[in-house]
């Protein structure tokens, strides 16, 4: 009885999911994940996620990037240290403040899209790193990439830190996609180029 029921269980995991399933099943469960994680972060702004004047005014916050040395800061800032800010999750607060987008709506959208840039990653890098791994496989392993305890920690204080940890598996994945040839070595520098400027 338990032989049998193995089997079954062996050969169900066995079949492939069918292209045009998976095309939009794994897509759509990983928006979902990575809206159930959104949640979980709270209502309003969160001025505990890495710099309060980015969340504040972030024009202004940005504007004052360009300067090595901030005199209104703590009694004086040297703004190296701010260098995680320098990228476009920054640059998605700036744009929302343009164009009048409540600022506690446009950080529920970038921390949206940093949970969700974590789960395609890894699932990116275990599809190019390990491609005899199934679906299943792949799927658990972005999950457990996503929900783990430095996410956890990060999101409550500074999710920038997230940008590089969501990042890294997708340059593992297109470096182990040039060294075996499948895609052209110039297309995966600019890739990975792309990446580092996330």
């Amino acid at each position: 009885m338990k032989e049998e029921t193995a089997q079954r269980r062996a050969l169900a995991l066995d079949r492939p999911l069918p292209a045009a399933l998976q095309r939009y099943l794994v897509p759509a469960l990983f928006a979902v994940l990575a809206l159930l994680v959104t949640t979980g972060y709270g209502t309003g702004v969160q001025l505990n996620d890495g710099q309060p004047a980015l969340h504040i005014n972030p024009l202004e916050f940005l504007a004052r990037l360009m300067h090595a040395w901030n005199p209104q800061y703590a009694l004086g800032t040297h703004t190296g240290f701010w260098v995680p800010y320098q990228t476009p999750y920054s640059w998605t607060y700036g744009l929302a403040q343009f164009l009048h987008v409540p600022q506690d709506v446009a950080q529920h959208v970038a921390v949206f899209l940093v949970y969700l840039g974590c789960l395609w990653s890894m699932y990116y890098c275990l599809r190019s790193v390990a491609p005899w791994l199934d679906e299943i496989s792949r799927i658990a392993g972005s999950c457990a990439y996503l929900f783990n305890m430095y996410v956890a920690l990060n999101s409550q204080a500074q999710i920038v830190w997230l940008l590089t940890y969501g990042t890294l598996p997708a340059m593992v994945g297109v470096t182990a996609r040039a060294i075996r040839g499948e895609i052209n070595l110039w297309r995966a520098a600019l890739a990975i180029a792309l990446l580092v400027l996330v």
